[in-house]
């Protein structure tokens, strides 16, 4: 709220109970912020997403299935807003294969050789790969909300 000058602070439950939308309003510039924090789900808080996922890399105690449409929240929360001028979109990004981030893809990985010229096999952090993909849709999610 500090950064835009937001005076109206508000949370709010929802009826089901399933998540909490938390409000910064009167800002600067006609800008509002919202966070939605999803109640008992992990960190992959997507609608039917099982909480034992194949990027799953820690078990939350509790954890439940997302009955959440978070990628619903997110494009009301984006498309309530409008620009005043047409948008300079950038070129288009390369098409990711849908198992490119494949479990099994990611078991293991060749690493540089090593001085005497042989390779060396070590594993690969599936929440990295995971990470990657996640912050490859949020910053898709933050473009789109700036058009």
């Amino acid at each position: 709220g500090d950064i835009n000058q937001c005076t109206a602070n508000r949370s709010s439950v929802t009826d089901s109970g399933l998540y909490a939308t938390h409000t910064l309003s009167n800002c600067t510039n006609d800008t509002r912020v919202e966070t939605v924090e999803v109640y008992n789900v992990g960190h992959f808080p997507y609608l039917g997403v099982p909480v034992d996922n194949q990027w799953t890399t820690m078990q939350y105690p509790g954890a439940i299935t997302p009955e959440v449409d978070t990628t619903l929240l997110s494009w009301e929360f984006c498309s309530s807003f409008a620009s005043d001028i047409e948008p300079t979109l950038p070129l288009p990004v390369e098409i990711i294969p849908a198992d490119m981030y494949d479990a099994v893809d990611l078991e293991t990985k060749m690493s540089p050789e090593k001085e005497d010229g042989g390779g060396k096999e070590e594993e690969t952090d599936p929440a990295s790969s995971a990470f990657v993909l996640l912050s490859t849709v949020f910053r898709y999610l933050a473009f789109a909300c700036s058009l």
